[in-house]
């Protein structure tokens, strides 16, 4: 390859690089994340048993993503509360994402989940994963930030080392 093709190459992908970390630095996480969220949530239905129901997608990856993150609702335990969730059973008042592990760390058993799913909308559970699922993204990419930062720095460093011994690659070819 050419030094000069290869100088542009890595001075566009550097312009890139740059442009994307600024746009992603900057970005506004309750825009690109809480939003977004607090909509899939509205159109979540526990009644949503049948696979080819549309509205079972949102309840399928709801419960899923809350047992992952252990955490409940967008902020917390409390958006669950007040909307036509369609509870199945009528008594509980969150879904069952929020009640498969305990905060010990251990899976909880059929009738755990039930009365966990019953139990009050308390944020600051010692027993159960009541946070929000936004607020434990948010701290996440909060305490990777450093790290995504530095590494990124890194990266920009060696390209620009890179564009400049092509820079004068350039120069010294006759």
């Amino acid at each position: 390859m050419h030094a000069g093709t290869y100088f542009t190459l890595i001075l566009a992908l550097f312009i890139v690089m740059v442009v994307g970390a600024v746009l992603g630095y900057s970005g506004d996480l309750d825009t690109t994340i809480k939003n977004p969220l607090k909509e899939a949530l509205n159109k979540y239905k526990d009644d949503a048993t049948v696979q080819t129901d549309p509205l079972f997608a949102y309840k399928d990856a709801w419960n899923e993503v809350q047992k992952e993150l252990k955490c409940c609702g967008v902020d917390n335990v409390k958006d669950w509360a007040g909307n036509d969730f369609n509870w199945t059973p009528a008594s509980a008042n969150k879904p069952s994402g929020c009640c498969i592990i305990n905060q010990e760390g251990e899976e909880l058993t059929k009738e755990e989940q039930l009365e966990c799913r019953k139990t009050e909308q308390d944020p600051e559970s010692k027993t159960f994963y009541f946070r929000g699922c936004y607020t434990m993204i948010k701290d996440r990419i909060e305490s990777n930030q450093n790290t995504v930062v530095g590494v990124a720095i890194g990266v920009v460093v060696v390209m620009f080392l890179n564009m400049l011994f092509s820079f004068a690659m350039c120069t010294m070819v006759k």
